[in-house]
């Protein structure tokens, strides 16, 4: 269990240890979806201010929803989960916040 935590390997020393720290899946998950909410914040305020259509599945940030991944997270899979639920939260204000100015609906 410690060379999971620790690293395959890797000395059990302070400073082995914190090279290989794992974070809490809770602080993970806020990181993961606060970037996606910041993204998406922008990225739904441009869609509207340029008179495009509502789709949050349209922006490359989306489909990857690896912004500012590291290892030491853990699950790639779930860094996305939650960086994509926060980039669709963040579409959707950004995207309203902006579409009234231009008079255009949400779809």
């Amino acid at each position: 269990m410690a060379l999971v935590l620790l690293g395959a390997g890797a000395p059990a020393g302070g400073t082995a240890q914190a090279q290989f720290r794992r974070y809490d899946r809770s602080y993970v998950y806020r990181i993961a979806s606060d970037r996606g909410y910041q993204a998406g914040l922008d990225r739904g305020a441009e869609d509207a201010r340029n008179h495009r259509r509502y789709d949050p599945n349209n922006s490359q940030h989306y489909r990857d929803g690896d912004s500012g991944y590291h290892s030491q997270y853990g699950s790639i899979q779930a860094y996305r989960a939650a960086y994509r639920e926060g980039f669709r939260r963040g579409y959707a204000q950004g995207y309203g916040r902006n579409r009234g100015f231009w008079g255009r609906g949400r779809r």
